[in-house]
Order: structure tokens, then C-alpha cells, then sequence
């Protein structure tokens, strides 16, 4: 009984561990394909771009992603 438990934990610990590498992942991702695209853009960046889009969370990160298309300004990106 007492193994069939811990197995169940460890089972469960691995998943857990899967699932917060892989939103890390992901979230990692999408910081990468921002930063390269801004620096297409804009060329070299300011600490300030940096500094924002290492404290996002991957949905802020899409959503820059997204005004990037739109954007003629750096600034009017993390609006």
C-alpha cells in the first residue's frame, strides 16, 4: 500500500515537473521570437525592452507578438 502511494507521488511529481517545463518552455519562446524580431526591426535595444519582456508571462508575450505587426513605434509595441 505504502509503495503503491509513493509510486502515485512520484508519478504525480514528474507530471507537475513536465507541465511547469513546459509552460516555461513556452514562455521562454516567446521572449526569443520577440526579442529577435524587435531587434530586425529596430536594430539594438534599450535595457528598458529587455528588462520588460523578461518579467512578462508568456500571454503579455503573444500579445506584444501581435501589436509588433502593427507597430511603426517601439514604444506602441508593449501598449
Amino acid at each position: 500500500m505504502l509503495t503503491e502511494r509513493i509510486d502515485q507521488w512520484i508519478e504525480q511529481w514528474k507530471l507537475e515537473g513536465y507541465q511547469e517545463g513546459y509552460q516555461k518552455g513556452y514562455r521562454d519562446g516567446h521572449a526569443n521570437a520577440l526579442h529577435l524580431v524587435l531587434q530586425g526591426r529596430f536594430g539594438e535595444l534599450p535595457a528598458w525592452v529587455s528588462e520588460k519582456i523578461n518579467n512578462a508571462d508568456s500571454i503579455t508575450l503573444k500579445h506584444w507578438l501581435i501589436n509588433f505587426c502593427r507597430a511603426d513605434q517601439l514604444e506602441a509595441i508593449f501598449t
